[in-house]
């Protein structure tokens, strides 16, 4: 690595195309024009392509090694210029599984085409089917289910050259539960037992369980573990000290050639803003407002609860730990008017709001599937995450991977004062998908980061001036799990509406 840091520069470049059984390889370092993986808490393993331009005819077969045919192992491995020292990659190995774009030049002696490749446990799943019942804490069932089919977090595996993966983060879920996965596929099981988990923490309510492979393992937790965990580690890197890995500035480092090199890491080099609000989507989702009926099968009967998102003194928001400013604290999106307006407030005012249908056996003291609270706050939850997202490119950060968190200085726009930053979107922001864009000497990044909260309130309305909004303090959530965050939030359906609802029941089953 040479003495002078310049970012985005990538060195030692390393890429080799092994056989299914591992017994030939073929270095392709020179063929490589341009790599793409992407990590993605959406996703349940990493994916990716590698265009090539090969002139030895190995999709032909001419060499002895090969001909390629989908059935191959990348192996990917290089070093990034950083500061204060040069960063290894954590040897990346992928299993190719189609190749496209096959173009043919000077009379078939050269081909460029694209080899897509995945993480080998996506392999191993289109293999297997589940067909097992799991009892005990969800958490538990998933590290279990992970080890005896896709052997994550095991150490002695029966598949020859696999790279051994950890759970590198496992929060553990609330309750005893019984879940029998019906024949499917490994990952798309992992899948079920995440939508049907809620933290074991009171902390965490909003049921956003995940399970997703990032470079530094497979994970399974909620967004607001993550956000937690993502803030904590950002602020521990120096997330508001200016050369921070995780304070990034929307600005044309060509501008100032005299800026000091460290800042130009953090540079932020094209922001798109993809989506800002969909009020359309937010009403339709549940965001503000669903109702949830829970029908008894054992006894026959109904228990209706309703989701606000308001609490009951429109003070603030649902109380889940959401991303918020450089103090730490977060505001709702919306006006207390607007809230109010599409909030119903009794039976008698009754508003469009998503309807969750529940079949429970409420005798069961001992198990509790929970999903009366996972299912409305799970959808009100993504949809209000989804509402503020942007795409950043930047200088590749090996030290940052999808489900962390950095903190975003986003301008104001104000021509005559260019230091201004817009106080609503500049802060926290969880980076849920990197695309990480690699050649023979650079290295940048495409990230999706999204912003589930203002960082300051809302004033839009003249009630909204009038009424006190309290921020919901970041720092204090994050430190002081004692309290409950979701007490009060399913206030009861008045008497005279319950009446309705055991027909209703007893229609659907």
């Amino acid at each position: 690595m040479a003495d002078k840091f310049i970012p985005g520069r990538l060195s030692d470049l390393k890429v080799v195309l092994k056989n299914a059984d591992g017994s030939r390889s073929a270095t392709i370092t020179s063929m490589i024009r341009q790599i793409s993986i992407t990590e993605d808490i959406f996703k349940n393993t990493l994916y990716g392509s590698v265009a090539i331009r090969d002139a030895t005819d190995l999709l032909g077969g001419l060499p002895d090694n090969f001909p390629i045919i989908g059935e191959e192992f990348l192996e990917i491995d290089y070093e990034v210029d950083w500061l204060p020292s040069a960063v290894r990659s954590p040897g990346l190995r992928f299993a190719v599984y189609k190749i496209s774009n096959i173009q043919y030049a000077n009379n078939n002696t050269k081909k460029e085409y694209i080899l897509h490749f995945c993480s080998e446990e996506h392999i191993i799943d289109a293999t297997y089917v589940v067909m097992k019942a799991y009892s005990g804490q969800h958490s538990d069932n998933i590290k279990n289910l992970l080890q005896d089919y896709l052997q994550i977090d095991k150490k002695d595996t029966p598949f020859k050259g696999k790279r051994i993966k950890p759970l590198d983060k496992l929060e553990p879920t609330r309750g005893l539960q019984n879940i029998c996965i019906p024949r499917l596929p490994p990952l798309q099981a992992a899948q079920l037992i995440a939508r049907r988990s809620i933290s074991d923490t009171t902390e965490f309510n909003s049921g956003t369980y995940l399970f997703f492979e990032n470079f530094k393992g497979f994970n399974f937790c909620c967004i607001e573990y993550l956000i937690k965990q993502g803030i904590q580690k950002a602020k521990a890197g120096g997330a508001l000290n200016p050369e921070s890995d995780f304070r990034y500035v929307f600005e044309n480092p060509t501008v100032d050639k005299d800026k000091a090199q460290p800042r130009e890491k953090q540079t932020i080099l094209r922001m798109t803003h993809k989506s800002f609000f969909d009020t359309i989507e937010k009403l339709k989702n549940g965001m503000f407002e669903s109702d949830v009926l829970v029908y008894d099968y054992v006894d026959h009967k109904t228990i209706p609860t309703r989701y606000r998102f308001l609490d009951n003194d429109d003070k603030t928001n649902s109380k889940s730990l959401v991303l918020g400013g450089q103090d730490g604290t977060s505001y709702p999106e919306n006006s207390i008017t607007f809230m109010k307006s599409v909030t119903s407030t009794d039976d008698k005012d009754i508003k469009y709001s998503r309807f969750f249908f529940i079949p429970k056996d409420t005798s069961a003291t001992n198990q509790d599937t929970f999903l009366d609270i996972i299912y409305p706050s799970r959808a009100s939850y993504f949809t209000r995450l989804a509402q503020n997202m942007m795409t950043l490119d930047v200088y590749g950060n090996p030290n940052i991977n999808a489900g962390d968190v950095i903190f975003i200085q986003v301008p104001e726009g104000n021509p005559n004062d260019p230091s201004m930053l817009n106080r609503f979107t500049s802060g926290f922001y969880l980076i849920c998908t990197i695309n990480h864009i690699l050649t023979q000497t650079t290295y940048q990044c495409k990230w999706d980061v999204y912003k589930n909260a203002f960082s300051a309130k809302v004033e839009s309305t003249d009630e909204a001036k009038q009424t006190k909004v309290t921020g919901t303090d970041n720092n204090k959530t994050i430190a002081d799990s004692n309290q409950d965050p979701m007490q009060n939030l399913f206030p009861n359906v008045p008497e005279d509406a319950k009446t309705v609802l055991p027909f209703i029941g007893s229609l659907l089953f």
